[in-house]
Protein backbone atom coordinates (compact mmCIF):
# COMPACT_ATOMS: atom_id res chain seq x y z
CA UNK A 1 0.00 0.00 0.00
CA UNK A 2 1.39 3.06 -0.66
CA UNK A 3 1.35 6.43 1.07
CA UNK A 4 -0.72 7.96 -0.42
CA UNK A 5 -3.86 5.16 -0.52
CA UNK A 6 -3.26 4.74 3.60
CA UNK A 7 -5.79 5.84 5.92
CA UNK A 8 -5.14 8.88 7.28
CA UNK A 9 -5.95 9.91 10.89
CA UNK A 10 -7.94 13.51 11.35
CA UNK A 11 -5.49 14.49 13.41
CA UNK A 12 -3.22 14.23 11.16
CA UNK A 13 -5.16 16.09 8.20
CA UNK A 14 -6.16 19.08 10.55
CA UNK A 15 -2.75 19.86 11.80
CA UNK A 16 -1.15 19.49 8.01
CA UNK A 17 -3.93 22.00 7.11
CA UNK A 18 -3.06 23.94 10.01
CA UNK A 19 0.81 23.99 8.96
CA UNK A 20 -0.18 24.75 5.22
CA UNK A 21 -1.80 27.62 6.52
CA UNK A 22 1.55 28.86 8.67
CA UNK A 23 3.80 28.12 5.82
CA UNK A 24 1.52 30.31 3.29
CA UNK A 25 1.66 32.98 6.03
CA UNK A 26 5.22 32.95 6.24
CA UNK A 27 5.57 33.21 2.65
CA UNK A 28 2.81 36.09 2.44
CA UNK A 29 5.22 37.91 5.76
CA UNK A 30 8.14 37.32 3.76
CA UNK A 31 7.41 38.23 0.66
CA UNK A 32 5.56 41.72 2.34
CA UNK A 33 8.31 42.95 4.45
CA UNK A 34 11.09 42.29 1.42
CA UNK A 35 8.21 44.45 -0.24
CA UNK A 36 8.25 46.91 2.26
CA UNK A 37 11.71 47.63 2.77
CA UNK A 38 12.15 47.69 -0.69
CA UNK A 39 9.37 50.80 -0.86
CA UNK A 40 11.20 52.57 1.90
CA UNK A 41 14.34 52.35 -0.15
CA UNK A 42 12.96 54.29 -2.97
CA UNK A 43 11.04 56.56 -1.03
CA UNK A 44 12.62 59.70 -1.78
CA UNK A 45 13.28 60.77 2.41
CA UNK A 46 13.69 58.66 4.89
CA UNK A 47 13.97 59.70 8.93
CA UNK A 48 16.97 59.18 10.98
CA UNK A 49 16.79 57.91 14.56
CA UNK A 50 18.50 60.17 17.29
CA UNK A 51 21.98 59.25 18.25
CA UNK A 52 21.32 58.10 21.99
CA UNK A 53 18.56 55.38 21.42
CA UNK A 54 19.75 52.46 23.24
CA UNK A 55 20.40 49.78 21.11
CA UNK A 56 17.72 47.17 21.31
CA UNK A 57 15.07 50.08 21.34
CA UNK A 58 17.25 51.01 17.87
CA UNK A 59 16.34 48.09 16.09
CA UNK A 60 12.60 47.89 16.99
CA UNK A 61 12.49 51.42 15.93
CA UNK A 62 14.68 51.18 12.87
CA UNK A 63 12.63 47.78 11.52
CA UNK A 64 11.84 49.19 8.32
CA UNK A 65 15.71 49.87 7.53
CA UNK A 66 16.34 45.69 8.61
CA UNK A 67 12.83 44.45 6.90
CA UNK A 68 14.76 42.46 4.63
CA UNK A 69 16.38 40.35 7.09
CA UNK A 70 12.93 39.33 8.61
CA UNK A 71 11.77 38.52 5.84
CA UNK A 72 13.99 36.75 4.09
CA UNK A 73 14.23 33.91 6.27
CA UNK A 74 10.59 33.94 6.76
CA UNK A 75 9.88 33.37 3.82
CA UNK A 76 12.13 30.60 3.73
CA UNK A 77 10.52 28.91 6.36
CA UNK A 78 7.09 29.81 5.27
CA UNK A 79 8.39 27.52 1.94
CA UNK A 80 10.07 24.94 4.31
CA UNK A 81 6.58 24.66 6.74
CA UNK A 82 4.39 24.42 3.22
CA UNK A 83 6.55 21.10 1.43
CA UNK A 84 6.86 19.70 5.21
CA UNK A 85 3.05 19.98 5.37
CA UNK A 86 2.20 18.68 2.33
CA UNK A 87 4.41 15.77 2.80
CA UNK A 88 2.87 15.38 6.52
CA UNK A 89 -0.64 14.98 5.04
CA UNK A 90 0.91 12.62 2.34
CA UNK A 91 1.98 10.47 5.49
CA UNK A 92 5.57 11.02 3.79
CA UNK A 93 8.13 10.32 7.41
CA UNK A 94 10.12 13.20 6.57
CA UNK A 95 7.72 15.22 6.33
CA UNK A 96 6.80 14.52 10.22
CA UNK A 97 10.46 15.33 11.07
CA UNK A 98 10.54 18.46 8.95
CA UNK A 99 7.89 19.83 11.31
CA UNK A 100 9.22 18.75 14.36
CA UNK A 101 12.02 21.21 13.58
CA UNK A 102 9.56 24.16 12.50
CA UNK A 103 8.40 23.51 15.64
CA UNK A 104 11.54 23.76 17.54
CA UNK A 105 12.39 26.52 15.72
CA UNK A 106 8.68 28.29 16.30
CA UNK A 107 9.58 27.81 20.31
CA UNK A 108 13.52 29.25 19.73
CA UNK A 109 11.89 32.26 17.99
CA UNK A 110 9.12 32.77 20.37
CA UNK A 111 11.56 32.55 22.99
CA UNK A 112 13.92 35.08 21.26
CA UNK A 113 10.76 37.72 20.18
CA UNK A 114 9.68 37.87 23.77
CA UNK A 115 13.20 38.71 25.07
CA UNK A 116 13.51 41.28 22.39
CA UNK A 117 10.40 42.85 22.63
CA UNK A 118 9.90 42.84 26.35
CA UNK A 119 13.74 45.15 26.62
CA UNK A 120 12.90 47.05 23.57
CA UNK A 121 9.65 47.86 24.90
CA UNK A 122 11.54 49.04 28.73
CA UNK A 123 13.94 51.11 26.46
CA UNK A 124 11.55 52.37 23.84
CA UNK A 125 9.49 53.78 26.97
CA UNK A 126 12.76 54.89 29.09
CA UNK A 127 14.15 56.85 26.02
CA UNK A 128 10.48 58.60 25.85
CA UNK A 129 10.34 59.81 29.42
CA UNK A 130 13.68 61.32 29.29
CA UNK A 131 13.00 63.08 25.86
CA UNK A 132 9.75 64.13 25.62
CA UNK A 133 8.39 67.38 27.54
CA UNK A 134 5.18 65.55 28.85
CA UNK A 135 7.73 63.41 30.28
CA UNK A 136 6.96 60.27 28.22
CA UNK A 137 4.73 57.50 29.04
CA UNK A 138 3.03 56.77 31.90
CA UNK A 139 5.06 53.94 34.10
CA UNK A 140 2.04 50.94 33.93
CA UNK A 141 2.85 51.00 30.28
CA UNK A 142 6.28 49.37 31.11
CA UNK A 143 4.43 46.50 32.70
CA UNK A 144 1.83 46.26 29.62
CA UNK A 145 4.76 46.09 27.26
CA UNK A 146 6.61 43.50 29.23
CA UNK A 147 3.50 41.05 30.20
CA UNK A 148 2.95 41.32 26.00
CA UNK A 149 5.73 39.81 25.68
CA UNK A 150 5.62 37.39 28.20
CA UNK A 151 2.65 36.28 27.03
CA UNK A 152 3.56 35.85 23.15
CA UNK A 153 6.48 34.07 24.48
CA UNK A 154 4.69 31.89 27.17
CA UNK A 155 1.44 31.06 24.63
CA UNK A 156 3.93 30.84 21.63
CA UNK A 157 5.94 28.11 23.56
CA UNK A 158 2.59 26.20 24.78
CA UNK A 159 1.25 25.61 21.28
CA UNK A 160 5.27 24.43 20.19
CA UNK A 161 4.94 22.54 23.19
CA UNK A 162 1.34 20.24 21.98
CA UNK A 163 2.75 20.24 18.56
CA UNK A 164 5.82 18.26 19.03
CA UNK A 165 4.10 15.93 21.65
CA UNK A 166 1.36 15.49 19.15
CA UNK A 167 4.26 15.21 16.36
CA UNK A 168 5.87 12.52 18.66
CA UNK A 169 2.89 10.33 19.40
CA UNK A 170 1.78 6.85 18.98
CA UNK A 171 -0.96 7.87 16.47
CA UNK A 172 1.11 10.00 14.49
CA UNK A 173 3.91 7.78 14.57
CA UNK A 174 1.51 5.11 13.25
CA UNK A 175 0.41 6.75 10.60
CA UNK A 176 3.59 7.37 8.85
CA UNK A 177 4.39 3.51 9.19
CA UNK A 178 1.48 2.10 7.85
Amino acid sequence: MTASQRPRHVAVIVLGILFMIQGLLGLFGGTASVLFWAALRAAPVRPGLPGDVAPIARTMLSFPTYAWAVGLPMFAMGALTLAAAIAFVLLRPWGRSALEIVAWVGALCCTAFGFWWATGWLQVTSWARQHEASGGPPPFLDAVGVAVGAATTIVGLIVAALVIWFLRSRTVREAMVR
